[in-house]
């Protein structure tokens, strides 16, 4: 890495698992933790993804190699659970992203295809007996609107589910729009077979909503430091 100069290195995409050193007192209950920022030979604060763990890498390398670059930092949430939803609204401002907010055109197209007590606001709950053609209907209508730069698809496996056929709704919009596509499928085993259709449409799908939002917000901060570059 030392052999690389500044344009070299501006043209990766470099993720760095930053973690402490761990020493040993002579007491082997005593941890003394240190994180050595000393030792580091290069700057990386301005060109590369900092991650903490594992898991963080593997899946921002899914997100990075199947998706294009978000263009913003807004979100828009599609769930058929409230819970979820909720928890995924408080980490996407956590994590420095936005809630989507919809213009007048978009909350009418809303209103006219989702139930009376469904939220036609960010986060959109199309409630729990939504069938593959609510979620798709209502992802055509958010997608189009030019202040949404990310799409989260929340799916828990409720009585009328249709979780394989969702995702194949879900693989269409992505293809049909090429916007940041990111999915949370909670259901473990139940939701395998959905699972397997986004992953072969090259959508990530993550477990559970906070993995799939650090995803976003890693893509966020490498295309403003991607546009920071270029207008330089």
């Amino acid at each position: 890495l030392t052999s690389l100069d500044r344009k070299q290195v501006n043209a990766c995409i470099i993720f760095t698992i930053f973690c402490s050193i761990v020493k040993k007192s002579r007491s082997d209950e005593d941890l003394n933790i240190t994180i050595p920022s000393s030792q580091f030979d290069i700057d990386f604060s301005a060109s590369s993804n900092i991650v903490n763990s594992l898991e963080d890498f593997f899946d921002a390398v899914k997100a990075f190699s199947w998706l294009p670059l978000t263009n913003g930092p807004t979100v828009a949430v599609i769930s058929n659970a409230g819970g979820p939803a909720v928890i995924s609204t408080d980490e996407i401002v956590l994590q420095g992203l936005k809630i989507a907010k919809f213009d007048e055109v978009t909350n009418k197209k809303l209103t006219q295809i989702l139930p009376r007590s469904a939220s036609i606001h960010d986060p959109v709950d199309v409630m729990g007996d939504a069938l593959a053609e609510r979620f798709g209907h209502t992802a055509e209508i958010i997608i189009k609107n030019a202040n949404v730069d990310c799409l989260l698809f929340l799916l828990t496996p409720q009585l009328m589910t249709q979780i394989e056929k969702t995702a194949e709704y879900i693989s269409f919009i992505y293809k049909k729009y090429k916007k940041p596509i990111v999915c949370s499928f909670i259901g473990g085993n139940m939701v395998n077979e959905g699972e397997k259709i986004l992953n072969k449409s090259k959508v990530p799908v993550f477990r559970y909503p906070e993995r799939a939002i650090k995803a976003i917000a890693l893509m966020w901060k490498h295309s403003q430091h991607v546009n920071a570059v270029k207008y330089a």
